[in-house]
């Protein structure tokens, strides 16, 4: 051990990040904005001091009516956006002081065009322990969709329609029509479903 004469003191720092939180990730209808704030985005100082940071875009869309974050309040994606499907939305921090790097996380927003609607013939529809169930998309429709896009519409045999989705223990033993459309373009398709 060398005498304590020779050794130096020093001084460890350690530097706090922010913490960038981009939001979860989202679907628009195709020809359709975003509205930045349903994307939950944050950016916690987290003894860093920053609390803002610039929104980027893996296309070439735009942010409106800055790129800043906070500020940005849009995103409107371009022709080339909607054709390639989606994009890579990134929120980078401002740079903190000291020798760390900003902090970035992204999102990806997809982009819902029109797609065949196909619904089941007749569905068997039992009702939970409350005597209650919203009759939800992925119940009538034939195989893979993305079921934000879609809203459902119950029926009465004579096309009276109920204004609901749910049906309750006062319909038990109802055969109900069923329409299920897509939000973006109106496409739909009809089935029958009984409780």
């Amino acid at each position: 051990r060398p005498p304590r004469s020779t050794l130096f003191p020093y001084t460890t720092l350690f530097r706090s990040l922010p913490i960038v939180n981009a939001g979860v990730d989202a679907a628009v209808c195709e020809g359709a904005s975003l509205n930045m704030a349903t994307l939950g985005a944050s950016i916690l100082a987290n003894g860093s001091g920053v609390t803002t940071g610039t929104w980027s875009s893996s296309g070439t869309g735009s942010f409106t009516p800055t790129t800043n974050f906070p500020g940005a309040t849009t995103y409107t994606p371009s022709a080339a956006d909607f054709a390639a499907g989606f994009v890579t939305l990134t929120l980078t921090s401002n740079d903190p002081a000291g020798p760390c790097n900003s902090v970035s996380d992204n999102v990806l927003l997809t982009f819902h065009g029109e797609e065949t609607v196909v619904c089941n013939d007749f569905v068997h529809v039992s009702l939970d322990v409350d005597c209650i169930t919203e009759v939800t998309p992925d119940m009538i429709l034939e195989g893979t969709y993305d079921y934000g896009f879609y809203d459902v519409q119950l029926y009465t045999l004579n096309n009276v329609p109920l204004n609901t989705n749910i049906v309750t223990s006062a319909n038990i033993g109802q055969t109900l029509r069923v329409r299920v459309y897509d939000i973006c373009n109106n496409n739909f398709c009809w089935g029958e479903l009984k409780v």
